[in-house]
């Protein structure tokens, strides 16, 4: 193996680490730090905190409840059903409630 060959694999090699050491560590966080299970009977309720320093905080209209589409701060307009979500709690207040029906 030539000289040239060497010092590529050595020059490669903590790239391709770094690399999936990152992948795995962001993967970890998804799995220990955002993600919520929603049991069946139960919803998620979202409140949007807004973000952390840069950018304008978007209120909705006052009497109406903040829409997902437009990043609005404040209690989401629609809740999120059973299943697994991630939301980082950084950037949302994640709650579980019941479900509720409403009669006509």
């Amino acid at each position: 193996m030539s000289q040239s060959n060497r010092s590529l694999r050595w020059l490669i090699s903590p790239l391709i680490a770094l690399v999936l050491l990152g992948y795995l560590g962001w993967e970890f966080f998804q799995w220990t730090v955002n993600r919520v299970f929603v049991p069946p009977g139960k919803s998620l309720l979202l409140r949007y905190k807004g973000p952390l320093l840069l950018g304008g905080r978007r209120l909705p209209e006052p009497g109406r409840l903040a829409s997902f589409a437009k990043m609005e701060v404040g209690v989401m307009d629609e809740m999120v059903g059973p299943g697994r979500h991630f939301y980082c709690p950084l950037w949302w207040e994640r709650t579980i409630v019941d479900d509720v029906i409403v009669a006509p």
